[in-house]
């Protein structure tokens, strides 16, 4: 995974890729929000014909993607606008494909935005049972970022942190280079203990 040694060497290697490949709408939204570019993650969705972006790894609404980079834009009514409409177009998915653990997480993190705080736990541990880490040990990896995200949404921030110190204990694209440059994790910033975690774990070892 190309993060791993940082944005530019990402942005290098991600510019081989395809646009017509099924996780470039996906990676390149992630580069522009590494890279601090929240409007133009964005606006590089608002590009993108359609309303989700569905692969493997991850099922969301471009409006859920678009919530986090509001937020770090500090404009809190076109994010709250967001997730609600996420909301709206998660729960039918959810009620269609209740096996499917990329719609139980996606919408328990629309639902921690918007305060539902019962609700969001309980997708968001509802898609961490339905592919645990144990059973895959790259695509449950996912949910649990997203149950992270939940709980700091939620304002527990003692849960996420566990969170984060189990992901950085595994070997993945999850290393302390890219919790400081997400920013799901800007709350914590300031958090006894998250600085100090990422110490402990250089490049998630």
């Amino acid at each position: 995974w190309g993060w791993r040694g940082g944005t530019e060497e990402a942005r290098k290697a991600f510019e081989l890729v395809s646009h017509q490949h099924d996780w470039w709408p996906w990676v390149w939204y992630w580069q522009l929000v590494y890279e601090g570019r929240y409007q133009a993650a964005i606006d590089h969705l608002d590009a993108i014909p359609g309303e989700w972006i569905r692969i493997k790894i991850d099922a969301k609404p471009k409006v859920l993607y678009q919530a986090t980079a509001y937020e770090a834009l500090g404009q809190t009514g076109f994010a709250l606008a967001a997730y609600e409409k996420a909301r709206s177009m998660l729960e039918p998915e959810v009620a269609a494909y209740p096996e499917d653990p990329r719609y139980h997480s996606s919408l328990g993190v629309a639902y921690a935005a918007l305060g539902r705080k019962e609700d969001a736990i309980r997708e968001g541990n509802r898609a961490v049972e339905l592919l645990p880490v144990s059973k895959d040990a790259m695509y449950g990896l996912s949910y649990v970022v997203d149950l992270a995200h939940i709980y700091t949404l939620l304002g527990d921030y003692d849960n996420s942190l566990a969170l984060i110190e189990e992901l950085l204990s595994i070997p993945s694209m999850f290393s302390d280079l890219l919790f400081k440059v997400d920013p799901r994790w800007i709350r914590l910033q300031s958090y006894p203990g998250f600085q100090e975690l990422l110490y402990e774990h250089p490049e998630g070892k």
